[in-house]
Order: structure tokens, then C-alpha cells, then sequence
């Protein structure tokens, strides 16, 4: 096998990812060093963050946001953005982007913040006396702000908890 790789950008198919369509380059079981995509950000992406994945972006056209843990940062081209693990991120706007991930992409280590709420919820229910309502049970305060809320509606869920939840959940 060579010591290097090459891609032609323009002949790769593009794929649907949660910024719109993405061509990605050197996806192979061999390579797990980094990868490159070329994305089309189509409007407003779908918020997300990864585990274990540091991400490059480098707008090349367009203009728009980047929303980065919850604050909205104006892009234009020649912006580039370092992403670190854990940082909740999507763009808005319709851009061109360059994306390059490190270690290589891996579909696994894609986290949407709306799946973060199972997890969240798991954890919090796992803590000795403390009762946790579902995340069904939840959803019906999804649109309600803190200052909005009617203790008499949680029951005995822990009603600052439950305030600070809302919270976060709303800026996501």
C-alpha cells in the first residue's frame, strides 16, 4: 500500500449529513488518521457534537453562523473554525465548507443533542433520591421558558432542576 492517498473531489457522490450534503474523501478501513469533506450547508443544520472527532472548518463561499455550544458566532469565507470534542455545533446559512475531521469520521461518533436528553435523563435518574420524569413526560414543556413554568405542573421532579433542564434544552 502507498504512503499516500489521493481523491478527486468532484467525482465523489455526495451524502446527506446533518449540514446538508457532504463528499467525503479518504474514508477507508485503513485510514484513521483524518478525512476531508467538502459540505453544501443547506439552510439550518441539525445541532450535534462528537466524542472523540476535532473538526476544521474553512468556509470557502457563502455566508451565515456557526453555533457553537449554544453561542452564534457570523462566518464568512476564509473563516475557519476549530471544533474540540464535546462542542455542540451546527451551521446556518448556505455555505461551502471544507471539513476536515481528526481522527478520521466515523459515523458512530455523530451524538444529536435531542439524543443527548436519553442520556442526560438516564444519568440524572441513577442519582440515589432523585425521581426523574421521562423524556415523553418532559416534552410537553419543550416550548416553555423557566419564567413560564408552573411548579404545579412537575409533581415532585425537583422543580429547579427541571427549570435549569428547560433551559438548556431550549438554547440546543
Amino acid at each position: 500500500m502507498a504512503n499516500y492517498m489521493i481523491e478527486q473531489m468532484d467525482e465523489i457522490e455526495a451524502v446527506q449529513c446533518p449540514c446538508g450534503f457532504s463528499r467525503r474523501a479518504f474514508i477507508s478501513e485503513d485510514n484513521k488518521a483524518a478525512t476531508l469533506h467538502i459540505v453544501d450547508v443547506t439552510g439550518k443544520a441539525r445541532s450535534h457534537y462528537h466524542k472523540k472527532l476535532t473538526e476544521i472548518y474553512l468556509v470557502l463561499e457563502g455566508s451565515g453562523y456557526m453555533e457553537l455550544d449554544g453561542e452564534h458566532v457570523e462566518v464568512r469565507p476564509m473563516t475557519a473554525i476549530f471544533i474540540k470534542p464535546g462542542c455542540r455545533h451546527r451551521a446556518i446559512g448556505k455555505m461551502k465548507i471544507v471539513n476536515i475531521a481528526i481522527p478520521a469520521f466515523d459515523a458512530d461518533d455523530e451524538w444529536f443533542v435531542d439524543g443527548m436528553t436519553d442520556e442526560i435523563t438516564g444519568r440524572l435518574a441513577s442519582i440515589n433520591g432523585l425521581a426523574v420524569i421521562s423524556r415523553q413526560s418532559a416534552i410537553q414543556y419543550k416550548n416553555i421558558t423557566a419564567f413560564q413554568f408552573h411548579p404545579e405542573k412537575s409533581g415532585n421532579y425537583g422543580i429547579e432542576l427541571l427549570r435549569r433542564w428547560l433551559q438548556c434544552w431550549q438554547k440546543g
